[in-house]
């Protein structure tokens, strides 16, 4: 962890991050190589040497001005991870939900598209309006401790910022009740006011147009502004994306159907297992059934409770010992001169392990085989 006590830029961070990679590349240079086999469907490069390649072109950039200009056009920087030739540093980098989710999304849709631009205001000393139905709304509204609360002047600056936590609350919570209500109440207000504002832009844009002409005609600057064209403050449909967004957010964000404590890591390991197919294939050729059952084989091998390097030594043992039966059985059935009784003893020793789970087995091969050849007369 960087030292403090403020916040490095990302110029003073690639210097911590110098000494993490170098010892990366010597372990990827030096370290255990294990090469994949070919694969026939290879999926394309993503963005990542694309990325790294502009990486490149930023750091021989000599001046701040250049690499400022450069960082405008391509939103790139100089990483110290551009220098690992495995890194995709597009597909790596993770997104953290709660900086996204809630103080982006969450914020962005509150604080700036709602409460900056006055789409849901404060009370004037005749008149309540927008927020003050989500004032009295929240007065009465009720929740367990464990969920949260909000601040009763949200969105006033006597109700201070939401942090993560309100915001995820509001959002999943009190927002998604009150918000459609406070747009059935106050929408049509908003559209008359529109239309309103728009014949009043209208005059105000004409006259501006013809101070505009006389200005010309006589070489002179228009001291006035051009008039700003109204914009609807509450528009059509914007409280049904918000439950939209707030449906979303909760699916993501919530801990389960049935509560906190019945969550397992296996409900979130689980969605990222469409990212393992795209990056390692069908679920074929990753499960481990394989490995277990051989896990199984092995437990069920007599050790003769031997501990230490004798009980490794002792199972070897045992697993020869069944690999060499399986293979004399497999080698006897398959001999056309096999009589009848000799083939119903070889499968009686077969059946000996019919109760142990062997698929994908040694084992499991031989019963195969023993299959293919009908059974004695009389079986």
């Amino acid at each position: 962890m960087p030292p403090g006590p403020s916040e490095q830029t990302s110029e003073q961070l690639q210097h911590y991050l110098k000494l993490t990679v170098d010892n990366l590349l010597l372990l990827y240079n030096d370290g255990i190589t294990i090469a994949p086999p070919e694969h026939p469907n290879e999926f394309p490069a993503r963005n990542g040497d694309e990325h790294r390649r502009l990486c490149y072109q930023y750091r021989d950039l000599s001046t701040g001005e250049e690499r400022e200009e450069f960082f405008s056009k391509y939103g790139v920087r100089w990483t110290e991870f551009a220098r690992l030739i495995y890194f995709d540093i597009v597909r790596f980098t993770v997104v953290d939900p709660m900086h996204n989710l809630l103080l982006g999304l969450a914020k962005t849709q509150w604080y700036n598209q709602w409460i900056q631009t006055n789409t849901l205001r404060a009370d004037t000393p005749r008149k309540n309006r927008e927020l003050h139905l989500i004032h009295d709304f929240l007065e009465s509204f009720e929740a367990p401790l464990w969920a949260g609360r909000l601040p009763l002047r949200v969105g006033e600056p006597a109700g201070g910022s939401l942090t993560a936590d309100e915001y995820k609350f509001a959002v999943t919570g009190p927002w998604a009740m009150i918000i459609p209500m406070v747009w059935d109440k106050f929408a049509a207000d908003a559209a008359k006011s529109h239309t309103a504002a728009l014949a009043k832009y209208t005059k105000a844009k004409s006259d501006w147009d013809r101070e505009v002409l006389r200005a010309k005609r006589r070489n002179q600057e228009v001291e006035t502004e051009e008039p700003e064209l109204p914009k609807l403050r509450m528009m059509e449909g914007e409280d049904e994306n918000f439950l939209a967004f707030a449906t979303a957010l909760k699916i993501m964000v919530g801990s389960a159907l049935y509560g906190a404590n019945q969550m397992k890591p296996n409900h979130h390991w689980s969605v990222h297992v469409p990212d393992q197919i795209i990056d390692y294939g069908p679920l074929y050729s990753i499960w481990a059934f394989l490995t277990e059952r051989l896990n199984k084989i092995l437990k069920n091998l007599n050790s003769n409770n031997w501990t230490g390097g004798r009980l490794e030594v002792s199972m070897m043992r045992e697993f020869h010992r069944s690999a060499g039966l399986d293979g004399v059985m497999g080698k006897l059935l398959s001999d056309p001169l096999c009589t009848p009784f000799e083939r119903q003893f070889i499968q009686s020793l077969g059946r000996e392990g019919e109760n142990r789970e062997a698929l994908g087995t040694i084992q499991d091969a031989v019963r195969d085989g023993m299959s293919q050849y009908p059974k004695a007369d009389g079986v």
